[in-house]
């Protein structure tokens, strides 16, 4: 619900008690599959029946894109709908040019309103580790930072454009919390994060990483 009040705010409508009624509720729709809903759009107010939660807010983000349309005329109709594919998939990759955690929020707004429902999420990789670990801080220090060090005991070496220093998108990463937010963010939105964190091929970064770990605490 609080994702969908969000989506609103985005369009600029505004919710008011004698307003258009919208009822939304779940597990009485005719679709018998799983994330299909009815639903219907009458002059008296607007109905989504969703066979299950996933359902509801589909039926919701359909009724979302016609108001994208044209707030002030919304054509009347009944809409019986579920999807041909489970898997509706995204992937962005994180690892080689970093992406803030409000940029990811806006990416998992689109999907949302495209209905795709799995973002596939790179965040490690040869160019850089982008999730804070706390028990190994040194892979996002050193791992998750591109700038010229040859020794890299501080950082990676640049790649793919990132430049002689830290201050693009070669370096970054998320805290846990961050990730912890994307996740919940994601969850409201009935999209599911899925991690992709390599090993052993494409670790790079965390090899490196573990050798400057290994010389500080050898020197230690």
């Amino acid at each position: 619900l609080t994702a969908m009040r969000q989506s609103l705010a985005r369009l600029g409508v505004k919710e008011a008690t004698d307003g258009y009624p919208l009822h939304i509720s779940v597990g009485n729709s005719q679709q018998q599959q799983a994330e299909g809903y009815d639903l219907q759009i009458a002059a008296d107010g607007a109905t989504i029946k969703g066979h299950d939660a996933a359902g509801a807010f589909w039926g919701a983000q359909s009724l979302l894109s016609l108001l994208g349309v044209n707030q002030h005329q919304v054509p009347l109709m009944k809409v019986s709908d579920a999807p041909r594919f489970e898997y509706r998939g995204m992937q962005t990759d994180v690892a080689r040019h970093f992406r803030s955690q409000q940029t990811l929020m806006k990416l998992i707004d689109q999907m949302s309103a495209m209905k795709l429902n799995k973002l596939h999420l790179g965040l490690t990789n040869d160019e850089g580790w982008r999730l804070e670990i706390p028990g190994l801080p040194e892979l996002t220090a050193v791992g998750g930072q591109r700038a010229f060090d040859l020794t890299e005991k501080t950082s990676l070496l640049p790649q793919l454009g990132s430049g002689p220093d830290n201050k693009n998108n070669g370096s970054g990463f998320f805290t846990r919390q961050d990730y912890i937010e994307v996740i919940k963010y994601a969850k409201a939105r009935q999209i599911e994060v899925i991690p992709e964190i390599d090993m052993p091929a494409h670790a790079r970064a965390a090899v490196v990483s573990m050798e400057a770990r290994y010389d500080k605490l050898s020197k230690a």
